[in-house]
């Protein structure tokens, strides 16, 4: 069903609160994972910018998912993070999309707009979302 899931992360530790759900989701699945990091910064002329640091940065990320020993690919994009989610999906072939959102107030929303709520509104794909405020219970596996 489930082959290949979009995990974008922003290099913040909200993002990142939805790694053990889409791991053990990719694991239960033996799906791959793709991590997804969208720069928004303008490139400079004639210059990488900070591609390097956000290479590292989803090198980094992705060795989360090894205890789960799910295959990672790593994937920066630069623009306006919603579009570029729903493009990496597109040129990724990817199944589902799984994101943190962030609960913002709700001038900060009608004001900023939230990425995951365009994505979830534009993919044609199934999204996702946990609470980047959410912690994940670790609970002891039991033997059926």
């Amino acid at each position: 069903m489930f082959r290949r899931i979009l995990v974008p992360v922003d290099g913040t530790k909200g993002s990142e609160t939805v790694i053990p759900y889409a791991g053990g989701l990719a694991g239960a699945l033996e799906a791959e994972v793709v991590l997804c990091h969208v720069m928004t910064a303008p490139r400079a002329a004639g210059s990488s910018g900070q591609q390097p640091e956000a290479d590292r940065y989803l090198n980094k990320v992705a060795k989360r998912f090894k205890p789960d020993g799910v295959a990672v690919k790593t994937h920066v994009r630069r623009g306006d993070p919603a579009v570029e989610i729903k493009k990496a999906a597109l040129d990724w072939g990817v199944d589902v999309i799984v994101m943190a959102t962030r609960s913002r107030r709700r001038v900060e929303k009608l004001m900023l707009g939230s990425v995951a709520d365009v994505v979830v509104r534009d993919s044609r794909l199934p999204v996702l979302l946990v609470s980047s405020r959410r912690k994940l219970k670790q609970t002891s596996r039991r033997a059926a």
